[in-house]
């Protein structure tokens, strides 16, 4: 049975390559979620980071119904078409994620 928590695309931006493809990737990119019920909740709004050490340039978040159409999406061919872009963009980390809060006995259990 499929969860019924939404699903997050949660991406890192890193480091810009080239700004004019990153450029076309934004210009692209908001189409490729139509039919997906996508939510933009956070887009490169100012942001502190607290802890890590690796750089941080930007910050997306976008909730979708569930982890399952956030798969779809990403792997849709309207979104592999775009995609290309963001690699000669940007160095991002990219994650797509279930919502809800796992009990403590179930987290990171790979580590028992």
């Amino acid at each position: 049975m499929a969860s019924q928590e939404p699903g997050y695309l949660i991406a890192f931006g890193h480091e810009v390559m080239d700004r004019s493809k990153l450029v076309q990737y934004w210009e692209g990119v908001e189409s490729t979620h139509e039919g997906y019920g996508a939510e933009f909740l956070v887009g490169f709004t100012p942001f502190e980071k607290c802890e890590g050490d690796q750089h941080i340039s930007g910050i997306v978040v976008v909730k979708f119904p569930s982890l399952d159409k956030a798969k779809e999406w990403y792997n849709s061919p309207a979104y592999a078409k775009i995609r290309e872009l963001r690699f000669q963009g940007a160095k991002v980390t990219l994650v797509l994620a279930q919502g809800g809060v796992l009990p403590i006995e179930q987290r990171l259990a790979e580590y028992k």
